[in-house]
């Protein structure tokens, strides 16, 4: 369906660091630069109007819309993960950051580690706290443990990818538990879904939407998704039960000088249905995809587990 890696970056800080009450903003800002000053030849201060975008990792990775000249609706072929964090670390005190990349992402890896280390030199927030890349690690799926990348690699062999699900279903299945653990930013209409306006077929559609479009993007030898055959499954999906509530975030945009809200829906819901063992391949894939926008940012990450009929 869709071929991604799943990476583990262990960082040291060598300033005493503090972090925001949702660091995605921030960890993403520090990387972005990193990476751009690691790749960027013109050293344009917009990409807009640079002759190489359409040639260049960091456009591809950052400024995906403008890579693919698709407007705003190019999905991102890296996600970050930045659950587990605490909100201070002391001068040699270690903290992790996972990342997803996906599809034709997988092979720039090499560019992802040097723009943690530029990230590292130039340091986080305004006191610019220095901070170093010690691990890489990377997640075997099928194994469910980390292999390490470098300092030491374990062996030379490829990365490990996720091309299907590890542990399929064995019996139907009679409902899925879903919980968001960061803000989902859905979209009904043109606005944003609230908790009242939630819905399992909107959910679960604009997954299938959603992987649809990285798909196509970033991994177009790949068969195709069904996504008739799955929005048909998810019409007949409901909502059995939802503790949905509405989480606001404030981040500060650099780039726009202004504070920015963020908020989106999180908690636990339970989806029923008889098309639930044709979408639980979506389902399981949307984990490491995250769901709703801003996911650069480390929104709309969710888990999900299933309870089987047993006869």
């Amino acid at each position: 369906m869709l071929q991604l890696s799943r990476y583990r970056f262990t960082l040291q800080a060598q300033d005493p660091i503090h972090l925001p009450s949702f660091p995605g903003s921030a960890l993403r800002g520090v990387f972005g630069h990193g990476l751009k000053r690691s790749v960027c030849v013109t050293n344009l201060p917009d990409c807009t109007e640079c002759a190489l975008r359409t040639q260049c990792v960091y456009s591809y990775l950052f400024e995906t819309a403008l890579f693919f000249s698709k407007g705003s609706n190019a999905p991102h072929p890296l996600i970050f993960d930045i659950q587990g964090l605490e909100m201070r670390y002391g001068p040699g005190m270690q903290f992790h950051i996972e990342i997803t990349l996906i599809g034709d992402a997988i092979r720039h890896l090499p560019y992802v580690i040097q723009a943690w280390r530029r990230a590292g030199t130039r340091g986080l927030g305004q006191k610019q706290a220095k901070f170093s890349l010690d691990q890489v690690d990377v997640l075997d799926f099928q194994a469910g443990s980390w292999r390490q990348l470098m300092p030491k690699a374990d062996d030379a062999g490829t990365p490990p990818t996720w091309n299907g699900i590890p542990h399929s279903p064995s019996h139907p299945l009679l409902q899925a538990s879903i919980e968001l653990s960061t803000p989902y930013r859905g979209k009904l209409g043109g606005h944003l879904v609230t908790p009242d306006r939630f819905s399992a077929q909107g959910f679960v559609v604009a997954l299938i939407k959603r992987i649809y479009s990285l798909q196509q993007l970033h991994d177009p030898s790949r068969e195709p998704l069904d996504t008739e055959t799955l929005v048909q499954a998810a019409a007949g999906l409901e909502l059995k039960s939802s503790q949905l509530r509405w989480k606001e975030w404030t981040r500060h945009s650099s780039r726009q000088r202004t504070h920015m809200q963020m908020g989106g829906v999180t908690g636990v819901f339970t989806l029923a249905g008889e098309g639930l063992d044709l979408l639980w391949q979506v389902l399981q894939l949307g984990q490491w995809l995250h769901a709703g926008k801003s996911t650069l940012f480390g929104l709309g990450r969710y888990r999900v587990v299933a309870q089987e009929y047993q006869p």
